[in-house]
């Protein structure tokens, strides 16, 4: 708008000078004064083109003067513009850089923090382990869990073999009625269950990953974040749970010390003898006898040889099962031994011969533990075993054809396995006989078994003897018939002599038994 109006200033005094210059002519014309008529004069004689020349250079001379006074107005206010711009972007790098201070100062801060609460973690994971008893154990446990992983609400929870259900032995964060009535059977639809199962950290978000497990609630039977069994010899002694945690973060870090936590806290609970303390026991305010401790590890050492793992805690958790003194009782007696096995381990090395013997005795004693029995010993390459014992079952007699029957299908795949490497297949006899039977501790303080004796017993070795003669791998007496003939098919062999009887002996060929419960 300045620059217009600057040309209207320029452009009218010329039309002002143009229109005085006509009126003096025209004056001088009708006879003026002296000065318009000479004034004519010089404007006729070239006065008038000079002085259009000085009006057109003075015009020139303002109109370059505007044209450069608006130039400089122009970079004036872009000058202005870009002080305002870089006034605006010094204060937002400015602000930028006190925010991206504070994130790093607060980083910083929490890195340390962590750093420290991992010390601390470290530290309590090693004093862990030199925990005694049970009270300071889990004060430490409750501690690692709270301070060191940052829990708000965690637990312990105990296996309790004997109802195969975990119960919660300490905890922090929950009610006193969520600690006392909270219990949880493994396999069951929740990520305890499920970890207390498949023996395997359980996460909160792989219940979102992992479809096999979208059923699984959460909540059920409490809250949880994050839990992972504890395990002792390959079996499940109890569960750390996190029900819930102060901040959300949790690293793979977390994971792998939640995990040596798991580990530390088995092999503490293992140092302290809890394992094998009842429920009762555990629960109790009373503080448990190291000597009585040390004693049931003792006998735990000396089931683990001759029952299963689930029958030897199902006994120490009823120690009124367990007779030291002997007593006689209805059994069922097995024995089985290799078919010219000196023979073939005459013409083998020994070394090979050691191997596939041990191979054929581990695979049949985990079927006689498989059915509940109890090994009694190893003679050579003869196996005694028996039922009804450790612990007392009426149906002794169908376990044990049961177990002699899979081991017959055992040894076939033993046989298949061989073949493909090479060697010879092995032949057993096998021989069942109930009937009462001395069962009781036998031996010194040093070496003492769970063993039967009595004429009964020997009765079964000379049955077992007779599969050589009617060239079968399964016979049982009358006696073991009777009690299981509802799932047994026999074949008659007869009523024998056997050495020892003054009467003939009755016995069966097993051909065929029934396997399902």
């Amino acid at each position: 708008m300045a620059f217009e109006l600057a040309g209207v200033l320029i452009l009218f005094p010329g039309l002002a000078w143009a229109q005085a210059v006509s009126a003096a002519t025209s004056s001088a014309a009708a006879g003026g004064s002296g000065l318009e008529q000479a004034l004519v004069a010089w404007l006729r004689e070239g006065g008038q083109a000079q002085l259009y020349a000085v009006y057109g250079t003075v015009t020139a001379f303002l109109v370059l003067a505007m044209m450069f006074w608006r130039k400089a107005s122009q970079l004036s206010a872009l000058e202005a513009r870009m002080r305002d711009d870089m006034t605006q972007m010094r204060s937002s790098m400015e602000a930028q850089t006190a925010e991206i201070a504070s994130k790093a100062q607060a980083t910083t801060d929490k890195a340390r923090a962590k750093a420290v609460q991992l010390s601390t973690l470290f530290l309590k994971l090693k004093n862990l382990v030199s925990c005694t008893d049970k009270e300071t154990l889990m004060k430490e446990l409750m501690a690692i869990l709270s301070k060191g992983f940052g829990a708000t609400r965690c637990a312990f929870f105990m296996y309790d073999k004997a109802k195969n259900e975990l119960f919660i032995l300490k905890a922090s964060g929950l009610t006193p009625t969520q600690i006392t009535q909270t219990t949880v059977v493994p396999g069951d639809q929740s990520m305890i269950g499920w970890a207390a199962k498949e023996l395997k950290l359980c996460t909160l978000d792989m219940l979102t990953r992992d479809n096999t497990l979208k059923g699984m609630k959460k909540g059920r039977p409490i809250e949880t974040v994050i839990c992972a069994p504890v395990i002792v010899k390959e079996q499940l002694v109890g569960i750390i749970h996190i029900g819930e945690l102060r901040e959300t973060e949790w690293t793979e870090v977390e994971t792998q010390l939640f995990w040596t936590a798991c580990l530390l806290t088995g092999i503490a609970l293992d140092k302290a003898d809890l394992i094998e303390a009842t429920r009762e026991e555990l629960v109790s305010e009373k503080q448990l006898s190291s000597k009585s401790l040390e004693e049931r590890k003792k006998m735990r050492g000396l089931l683990d040889k001759v029952v299963s793992p689930k029958v030897a805690t199902q006994l120490l958790s009823q120690p009124e099962n367990l007779h030291f003194e002997g007593e006689t009782r209805e059994m069922t007696v097995f024995f089985s031994d290799i078919k010219g096995f000196t023979t073939y381990s005459e013409n083998r090395d020994p070394k090979d011969v050691v191997h596939i013997l041990n191979e054929y005795l581990t695979a049949m004693t985990d079927v006689v533990f498989q059915f509940g029995g109890t090994l009694d010993k190893f003679v050579g390459d003869a196996i005694v075993a028996h039922w009804g014992a450790l612990p007392p079952d009426p149906d002794h007699a169908k376990l044990a054809v049961r177990a002699a029957y899979t081991m017959r299908g055992v040894l076939a795949k033993l046989h298949e396995k061989w073949k493909a490497e090479g060697k010879e297949p092995l032949l057993m006899g096998m021989g069942l006989h109930t009937g009462p039977m001395v069962f009781g501790g036998i031996g010194s303080p040093q070496k003492m078994d769970f063993t039967v004796i009595g004429d009964n017993v020997n009765l079964c070795s000379r049955i077992e003897g007779l599969t050589r003669r009617f060239n079968d791998d399964l016979i049982i007496s009358e006696d073991t018939y009777i009690r299981c003939k509802d799932i047994t098919k026999v074949k008659p062999l007869g009523s024998l002599p056997v050495k020892g009887k003054a009467k003939p002996v009755t016995v069966y060929e097993v051909i065929e038994v029934d396997m399902s419960f």
